[in-house]
């Protein structure tokens, strides 16, 4: 996965557990990295594909905010490979991504605290999403 960059990584460490405090999110990275860069969050999946699916954006965006809050560093880039595929995917972390993480981890605490599952809409989101056999959203 490093091998292809050519940025020189100060730090890197792997399973990193995390807990936020502002997100009120706990989670574990597969690797964070440190490059002349700056903070990069990495994610690998064991799966096959060719393209970069939206689920997994938003779970390395979150692990880029945990992250900012445990180093104190601005993430930059979010990395998620595919080893199946083999394909790397790098993505900049963005206020978009951020304020998006941000409703999704609301919406998920209102169905909490509400105790009310939304009823069930199959998006073509759905068919990537590894709870599609029992979420009703």
């Amino acid at each position: 996965l490093l091998a292809r960059r050519k940025e020189k990584v100060m730090s890197k460490w792997y399973d990193v557990s995390m807990v936020s405090d502002k997100l009120h999110l706990v989670g574990q990275a597969d690797m964070i990295l440190v490059t002349e860069m700056g903070l990069k969050v990495a994610e690998i999946k064991d799966v096959y594909s060719l393209r970069l699916l939206s689920s997994h954006i938003y779970q390395v965006a979150a692990y880029g905010m945990m992250a900012e809050e445990k180093f104190h560093l601005e993430c930059v880039r979010l990395i998620i490979y595919y080893v199946k595929s083999d394909k790397v995917f790098e993505v900049p972390l963005t206020q978009a991504l951020r304020s998006h993480v941000a409703f999704i981890v609301s919406r998920i605490r209102r169905i909490i605290y509400s105790e009310r599952i939304p009823p069930y809409r199959e998006k073509s989101v759905c068919k990537s999403c590894g709870f599609r056999y029992v979420c009703e959203v």
